[in-house]
C-alpha cells in the first residue's frame, strides 16, 4: 500500500528507502539510471522524484474523495 509506504519513508534509513523503492517499483528504470548518475546526490534526486509523486498521489486522492 502506497499510503502506508508513504508514512513509513519518514522511519526508515537513506538505504533502506532506495531499497524499498526500488522493490515496489516507485521509480522508473529511468529515474534510476538518472540518480545513479548523480553520485552522492542520488538520495537527494530520488527524494525529490518521490515527492512529486506523493504529491501527485495525494491531490487525485483527495479529488476522488470529492
Amino acid at each position: 500500500d502506497v499510503a502506508a509506504m508513504i508514512e513509513a519513508a519518514d522511519i526508515l534509513s537513506e538505504e533502506k528507502t532506495i531499497a524499498t523503492y526500488e522493490k515496489f517499483g516507485i521509480f522508473t528504470e529511468a529515474e534510476l539510471a538518472a540518480a545513479a548518475e548523480r553520485g552522492k546526490a542520488e538520495a537527494e534526486y530520488l527524494a525529490a522524484r518521490f515527492a512529486a509523486k506523493e504529491a501527485v498521489f495525494k491531490a487525485s486522492a483527495k479529488e476522488e474523495a470529492a
